[in-house]
């Protein structure tokens, strides 16, 4: 396992982060893109994948945040824009949601 061989890879605790999520064990996945965000705090996929898991779990401020720092870390990344419109939606605020939606085809 890579993360025996090297515990500082961001890629591999993401890789096991979308593993676990995708078998419904989010609390292991949450702590899995949180240790691939504190080796890379840039890594805005892993940063969109543990909104999308703190989102799952009904944490929509939390999520909004992390989505917000994925767009932070990469302006044009269209996936973080996506689900921050998402979680802007869910948490009641549907012109910000619009907005942010409308950015995935500047």
């Amino acid at each position: 396992m890579a993360l025996k061989v090297n515990p500082n890879y961001a890629q591999a605790h993401a890789n096991l982060g979308m593993a676990l999520f995708q078998t419904g064990r989010l609390d292991e996945a949450i702590a899995q893109y949180e240790k691939a965000v504190e080796i890379n705090p840039n890594y805005e996929l892993a940063r969109t994948n543990l909104g999308n898991a703190l989102l799952q779990k009904g944490q929509v401020s939390a999520a909004i945040e992390q989505y917000q720092m994925a767009i932070k870390a990469s302006p044009t990344f269209a996936l973080a824009h996506a689900y921050l419109g998402i979680a802007l939606f869910q948490k009641g605020q549907f012109n910000d949601a619009i907005t942010e939606c409308g950015r995935l085809y500047d």
